[in-house]
């Protein structure tokens, strides 16, 4: 594996970028907002900037992709697989291109995405089934998917334990759980270290594989020195960082006599690859 369950690392980014599977994600993302993210595209209005650029999704992405491509499936089996929070990304159709047999589907609250959702899927060699849906309370039947994954999600939520409830239930037995959440450093974002203590402790009593021992104290773990966080991106990777400067921001800045800045947040990435647990 390109990348290992737990915080994200430096070599594990580079390995992670520099992956003939990152170089075939980004050939499928140019493509994808080449078709359906133009100005006049399908998401014109949502997706300005190509998630491929950020240099945290570099590491998650892979994260998340290697191991659902690794799950394979058969025609009389189909995996089932609900990409929880989806936003507005290709990866949901790079997985149902990647994997024939599967059916992917996903939800979200923004009430931006159903029309795109249907834009896109009219033209999509295979479609996505969307449900305008809250994460709190899933429209599934208990036991339905096989696999669930939600990337970058749960930190900007306050009822994360409630979600991750409802993840396990709508899981088969023995089911998996992909996450990733984002960690402040610097305490301008979400999720602040103590909060994120609390959501893998949340997670560790729903599901199996959280690495406790090498997550558990949080605070110690963020200090060391191969971590992949925007400090390191802002110095050796700058055109990665995920923010941009907008008019919105400029103009701010300008109307409080005060210079246009680039906003920066340091942050540092989790991912979690786990299965659904038989207790609890």
């Amino acid at each position: 594996m390109l990348t290992s369950t737990g915080l994200a690392t430096i070599p594990e980014h580079k390995a992670a970028s520099d992956s003939p599977l990152m170089a075939d994600l980004r050939r499928f993302s140019g493509e994808f907002r080449k078709s359906h993210g133009t100005r006049m595209g399908a998401t014109a209005t949502y997706w300005r900037y190509d998630p491929m650029d950020h240099g945290m999704r570099r590491w998650e992405y892979p994260f998340l992709v290697e191991r659902v491509l690794a799950m394979g499936t058969k025609p009389e089996s189909p995996l089932r697989m609900l990409d929880a929070g989806t936003g507005m990304t290709c990866i949901p159709y790079y997985l149902a291109d990647k994997i024939p047999h599967a059916v992917v589907e996903a939800c979200d609250m923004d009430p931006q995405l159903p029309p795109m959702y249907a834009a896109i899927n009219r033209n999509a060699a295979r479609g996505v089934k969307y449900t305008h849906a809250d994460l709190r309370s899933l429209p599934y039947n208990d036991g339905a998917f096989d696999l669930i994954f939600c990337m970058s999600v749960l930190e900007h939520t306050d009822e994360y334990d409630r979600i991750i409830r409802e993840f396990r239930r709508a899981l088969k037995p023995g089911g998996r759980l992909i996450v990733t959440f984002d960690i402040s450093l610097d305490g301008r974002t979400d999720i602040a270290p103590a909060r994120a203590e609390l959501l893998i402790k949340s997670l560790a009593t729903h599901f199996d594989g959280v690495p406790t021992d090498s997550l558990l104290p949080l605070l110690p773990k963020l200090t060391s020195t191969d971590r992949l966080t925007t400090d390191f991106l802002k110095q050796h990777a700058p055109d990665l960082l995920p923010w941009h400067m907008t008019p919105r921001i400029y103009l701010g800045a300008l109307r409080r006599f005060r210079k246009p800045v680039t906003p920066f947040f340091s942050i540092t990435v989790c991912g979690l690859d786990l299965t659904r647990a038989v207790k609890s």
